[in-house]
């Protein structure tokens, strides 16, 4: 049996040391994005569970709680607002402006 060349073993040594180094990369990246991904998971359980309880926390206090969107238009079904304002149970009061339920200045 021939012995190998040196220069083929030097290559392939690099090679599996180029290989590692690229594994140890990967691995440390992909561990990063998992635990990134898990906090995120984690902060908006959180943030859900907190937001569940302060609206229970309004509806106990208060009347009607409506959710409005940046337009100021019903973002949530409101039942209660519905039934405060006697409208009809089938009339949806979600996307309606909030202005179109307050009285005019003439009323």
């Amino acid at each position: 049996e021939a012995p190998l060349d040196p220069s083929f073993r030097i290559h392939g040594f690099l090679g599996e040391i180029c290989s590692m180094f690229l594994i140890i990369i990967f691995a440390h990246q992909f561990k990063a994005l998992s635990l990134a991904n898990i906090q995120r998971n984690v902060e908006e359980r959180a943030l859900r569970q907190e937001r569940g309880a302060m609206t229970r926390l309004l509806q106990l206090m208060c009347d009607v709680v409506v959710e409005l969107d940046s337009d100021m238009r019903i973002s949530q079904p409101s039942p209660r607002l519905a039934a405060m304002l006697t409208l009809s149970s089938s009339l949806s009061v979600v996307h309606a402006r909030l202005q179109d339920f307050m009285p005019l200045e003439a009323d």
